[in-house]
């Protein structure tokens, strides 16, 4: 782990029970914390949790190729960049490609004679931006080169970046292609949506992405090559078949039954664990069935949505247009936040953003307020939304325990005035 941020800690606890089953591992947090503050952090809050998983922290700089080298990171399985919540997204996003910079210089180095990176010009990113982001790195060489130029730079450790700003990932997959972004602010705000419009969706994304019961794998199975998607789901007992990641990298969920399984693709499965399921020996189905014809639709077209968003995320903009996405016609968004209209108008068409002049489906409707006085939110009729999303306001984003005390007033507020009207 390259960096520290409040993530750490349930990071590792969920590394501890995915590593339960082969008796642990090891975790190493590389920081410029405190190391005494990191483990008496750890000791504290993950006490009878780690599972045999040993941690061992390390104080130093991860943009530092030294510091990197101490750890011995090009052993790691993999390789987690952190961003630090307590800066600014585009600074933060900055720090990470440095730390992501240096991993690939030390990969050049141990596989040539010079340690030359190369910085290739992500398309819609200037040479300006890609320079001053990459500021300040203290080892390799800079040069900007045509994308048909770059070579491929084999990654030891599988490596994953937590983004902050999703406009700065084009950076990351032109300066190492093989490194995985997670733009987490962004993947919040869209599930978010998806919640908003189909309850408990929350509840079931907790329950696939932590390593607690069952979770998605990946693997090849030689076995299966030449089998249809008509067979290979019932071929195993003790997992549910999603889909699979072709030999070319796409990824096919709820593939059509014609659809055959080739050398090199993965079969996506839902299981308890990753050595908890197999295909049966002989291939045979589990269970034989004859195809029957498609059902009618079992429920009418879904009505149009009245949503209520209260307070002003800065990638607001991004969830409106996936609310275009989803919401039937004649849909309507509702903004309470203190912001002005104007400047609302303004930061949604940041960074050549036009999202206002694209929605069909959505009626955008502004309220300026403090979603957390009575005056304001009883001028509202609550009781006509389908959906009310109480989000984190941008001002409070670096002070978590303020943020979420601000959002839960509110939806006290909330459930206190329609409680009264009903």
């Amino acid at each position: 782990l390259l960096g520290w941020s409040e993530l750490v800690v349930p990071l590792i606890e969920e590394i501890a029970e995915a590593n339960a089953s082969e008796g642990g591992g090891t975790v190493v947090i590389l920081s410029q914390m405190d190391k005494e503050a990191v483990e008496s952090e750890i000791t504290m809050r993950l006490r009878g949790k780690l599972q045999g998983t040993e941690v061992k922290c390390r104080h130093g700089a991860p943009f530092v190729m030294q510091q990197l080298e101490l750890v011995s990171v090009r052993t790691a399985r993999s390789a987690v960049v952190l961003s630090d919540s307590n800066r600014s997204p585009d600074e933060a996003d900055k720090d990470a490609l440095r730390i992501v910079l240096c991993l690939r210089a030390m990969e050049i180095a141990a596989h040539g004679s010079q340690a030359q990176v190369d910085v290739i010009d992500p398309g819609g990113s200037s040479p300006s931006r890609v320079n001053h982001i990459l500021a300040g790195t203290r080892r390799g060489k800079l040069s900007l080169l045509p994308q048909d130029s770059r070579q491929a730079v084999a990654q030891k450790p599988h490596v994953v970046v937590e983004m902050r700003d999703i406009d700065n990932e084009a950076l990351l997959k032109a300066l190492a292609p093989w490194a995985e972004a997670v733009v987490t602010h962004d993947f919040i705000g869209r599930l978010l949506v998806k919640t908003a419009l189909e309850r408990r969706v929350a509840d079931v994304f907790c329950s696939m992405f932590g390593f607690k019961d069952s979770e998605f794998y990946r693997e090849k199975w030689p076995a299966l090559v030449g089998k249809t998607f008509a067979e290979i789901p019932f071929m195993f007992d003790d997992a549910v078949v999603l889909g699979m990641q072709t030999a070319r990298g796409e990824i096919i969920l709820c593939p059509d039954t014609t659809e055959t399984y080739m050398e090199g693709d993965e079969l996506i499965v839902l299981a308890e664990d990753n050595d908890s399921y197999q295909p049966r020996a002989d291939l045979s189905p589990a269970v034989t069935y004859e195809p029957g014809p498609v059902p009618a639709e079992l429920r009418g077209r879904p009505a149009a949505s009245r949503v209520l968003i209260c307070g002003w995320r800065r990638d607001i903009a991004d969830m409106v247009e996936e609310l275009e996405c989803i919401c039937q016609p004649h849909s309507e968004v509702h903004i309470l936040a203190p912001l002005a209209v104007e400047e609302r108008g303004v930061r949604m068409r940041e960074k050549g953003r036009d999202i206002l002049s694209r929605l069909s489906n959505l009626s955008l409707m502004h309220h300026v307020g403090d979603p957390l006085a009575r005056s304001d939110l009883g001028a509202l009729s609550l009781e006509d939304f389908n959906t009310v999303l109480v989000v984190c306001d941008e001002e409070q984003e670096p002070d978590g325990i303020v943020a979420d005390g601000r959002t839960m007033a509110t939806c006290l507020l909330i459930k206190d005035i329609v409680a009264k009207r009903d």
